[in-house]
């Protein structure tokens, strides 16, 4: 879990579901340095979990029912890739390389950098 991938964003898209969309719940899979900082900030919300590192991302992309890429900065956006082959909805940050893979409307949609209540809104 790492700044420029936008975790924050997607508690803060939690935060404004919490209410409105109980049934909607997100797994933040990864670990690393900002995940103590995400867990507090997420600390009040009863629709988030912190899963941890991974391996089996198939079986995540095999159950979920979207994928959130909110990042500040991205070259690629490889988990993106593999989640649309798993034919998994993707919102992504219309940043770096990632509306080159999401057209929007089309493969996926792209919300505006740094902005959870676009996340929302989509």
């Amino acid at each position: 879990m790492l700044k420029h991938k936008g975790f924050n964003l997607s508690v803060e898209a939690a935060r404004y579901l919490q209410s409105s969309h109980p049934d909607i719940h997100f797994c933040l899979l990864g670990d690393g340095p900002e995940r103590e900082a995400l867990e507090t900030q997420a600390a009040v919300l009863s629709n988030v979990s912190f899963v941890g590192k991974v391996h089996n991302m198939g079986d995540w992309f095999s159950s979920a029912n979207l994928l959130i890429h909110p990042s500040f900065s991205e070259g690629l956006g490889s988990v993106i890739l593999e989640a649309l082959g798993f034919h998994l909805p993707v919102i992504g940050s219309n940043v770096g390389g990632i509306p080159d893979i999401i057209e929007h409307g089309v493969s996926g949609l792209l919300c505006e950098k740094g902005n959870a209540k676009d996340i929302v809104d989509l």
